[in-house]
C-alpha cells in the first residue's frame, strides 16, 4: 500500500482532486451572493456544491488515513503542516455538515464566514502540497519526458509565480 501512496498515479489522482476542489472554491463565491438567495436554480447548484466539497474532503481524510496506517501516525505527522492540513480537513467537514443540518439563518452567516476561511487555508496547503511535488518529481525526474499533466502543472506554477513578481 506504501507504494502506491507514494506513486504518480496516485499524486495524480490527489492534484485533480484539488484542481476541482479549487474550482469548487471560486463556484462558490461567485454563486454565493445576497442577489442570489431567492434564485433557486442557484441555490440548487450551491447544495450540489456542498455535497461535492463534502465527498472530496472525505476522500482527502481518506488519505490522511490511508498514509498514516501506511507510514504510522509519528512518520506521517513529523511535517507540522500535515497536523495543520488534517485539523483544517476535519474542521471543514464539521462545519459543512452542520451548514448542511442545522437551517439557522445566523448559524448558517457564520458559518459561510469561517468555512470561507477554511478553504482558503486549505487551497494555501494544497498549493503547498503541490509545490513540494514539483520539486520532488524535478529532482527525481530530471531526464524523463514530461506527462500533460506535469507540463498543464509547471504551466500553472511558472503563472503563478509570474504574478507573485
Amino acid at each position: 500500500m506504501a507504494i502506491f501512496l507514494q506513486s504518480r498515479f496516485f499524486d495524480y489522482i490527489i492534484i485533480f482532486l484539488v484542481l476541482i476542489y479549487t474550482l469548487l472554491v471560486f463556484i462558490y463565491f461567485a454563486l454565493d451572493t445576497t442577489d442570489n438567495s431567492d434564485n433557486n436554480d442557484i441555490q440548487f447548484v450551491l447544495k450540489v456544491v456542498y455535497f461535492v466539497e463534502l465527498a472530496i474532503l472525505i476522500i482527502f481524510i481518506i488519505e490522511i488515513i490511508l498514509k498514516i496506517v501506511a507510514f504510522t501516525v509519528k512518520e506521517y505527522f513529523k511535517d507540522k503542516w500535515l497536523v495543520f492540513d488534517a485539523i483544517v480537513i476535519v474542521i471543514s467537514i464539521v462545519l459543512v455538515c452542520t451548514d448542511m443540518a442545522v437551517d439557522n439563518e445566523s448559524f448558517s452567516s457564520i458559518s459561510k464566514v469561517i468555512r470561507g476561511i477554511f478553504r482558503f487555508l486549505r487551497l494555501f496547503l494544497v498549493f503547498r502540497k503541490l509545490n513540494q511535488f514539483k520539486k520532488i518529481q524535478s529532482s527525481i525526474s530530471r531526464y524523463n519526458v514530461k506527462t500533460p499533466v506535469e507540463k498543464i502543472l509547471e504551466i500553472i506554477n511558472n503563472l503563478k509565480e509570474n504574478l507573485d513578481e
